[in-house]
């Protein structure tokens, strides 16, 4: 109809300068007028791409709560922003799947070639592990205790906590908590952050000259108790929480027992998503931007499905304390 090569049309359709614009115009109106699309996947199969991504979660529902399921949420929205931008679509895979016994050929989506590549949000078995490197799939680390020099992401959580103790020691606080995380204690299913933030409070704290306590919601609430009881030995004024779980929790048991936050007690997150915006007065943190790191991710990613070898591994810096929870000693 066009009296022209397919070749001239496929370049016409994508706008290619190299087209006479008469032509390029011809041949885009008759497009139209036939109502046709371009097929992305077809195009993309023939170069022997799938345009899906596949996104690995932990197995299990609880070790999720780690970081909170609002939180890896917001890691699948940068994921999802990003790869749409490319025409690529992201899909789950839960861990198990790494580990299926499907023969020699590996797990079913890569022997019938289901994804270009992984981006993976749990710390994988040795065994899940082989399987990737045997099957050579395009793999980013996000947010896992695979942290080495290619392919991976995660924030800088000793820079985190001196963020958040900076900020307490400027205000005058010398006693300053660290309120642990109590869920997913028993290995392996800790978030990496529950050791680092852990040994990082440490750290500094002793690094400070200061003594290093921590404790537990319940165990820091009894501390606050006693203190109240004989003011001249009050023991704590600060406290860092682990994450907005933590925070959350401590906030209300303080409701609950006359406690006043800021006043009888300033409190610091190490971390921070939408629900943060729910607590009063607005809760001092150290802000992780997941969905910008997720959105990193999947730009890395698909410069490895591209044929680049690999990508230099990025650490996120961690960000300044800002919130309303933090009073003078």
């Amino acid at each position: 109809m066009a009296n022209v090569s397919t070749m001239t049309v496929s370049r016409a359709l994508r706008g290619r300068p190299e087209v006479d614009p008469e032509t390029c115009r011809r041949i885009q109106k008759l497009a139209q007028e036939l109502q046709y699309r371009p097929n992305t996947g077809a195009a993309r199969f023939r170069k022997g791409k799938t345009g899906m991504v596949g996104t690995v979660l932990q197995t299990e529902a609880a070790p999720l709560a780690v970081a909170g399921q609002v939180i890896v949420g917001d890691f699948l929205v940068g994921i999802s922003q990003h790869l749409s931008e490319y025409k690529y679509h992201g899909v789950p895979i839960f861990e198990r799947e790494l580990q299926a016994d499907d023969g020699p050929e590996g797990p079913v989506f890569f022997r019938e070639r289901c994804v270009d590549g992984l981006i993976c949000m749990v710390d994988s078995s040795d065994q899940a592990k082989q399987v990737l490197r045997k099957q050579q799939t395009p793999v980013i680390w996000l947010d896992t205790t695979e942290q080495q020099s290619r392919n991976c992401i995660w924030r800088d959580e000793y820079q985190a906590v001196v963020e958040a103790l900076r900020a307490l020691r400027d205000a005058g606080h010398r006693k300053i908590a660290y309120v642990r995380t109590e869920v997913g204690r028993v290995e392996p299913q800790r978030h990496p952050s529950a050791v680092q933030r852990s040994e990082a409070y440490t750290r500094c704290v002793c690094d400070a000259g200061l003594v290093p306590q921590k404790m537990d919601v319940k165990q820091l609430i009894s501390r606050l108790l006693k203190g109240k009881k004989t003011p001249s030995k009050k023991s704590l004024t600060a406290a860092i929480c682990y994450g907005l779980r933590e925070a959350f929790m401590l906030s209300r048991l303080c409701a609950e027992h006359g406690i006043v936050i800021p006043r009888d007690l300033s409190v610091v997150s190490l971390d921070a998503n939408i629900a943060s915006n729910y607590y009063w007065p607005q809760l001092s943190c150290v802000p992780y931007d997941r969905q910008q790191a997720g959105e990193l991710a999947a730009q890395m990613l698909l410069k490895l499905i591209d044929g680049q070898k690999f990508i230099k591994s990025v650490i996120l810096p961690a960000e300044s304390v800002v919130g309303q929870t933090i009073l003078p000693c």
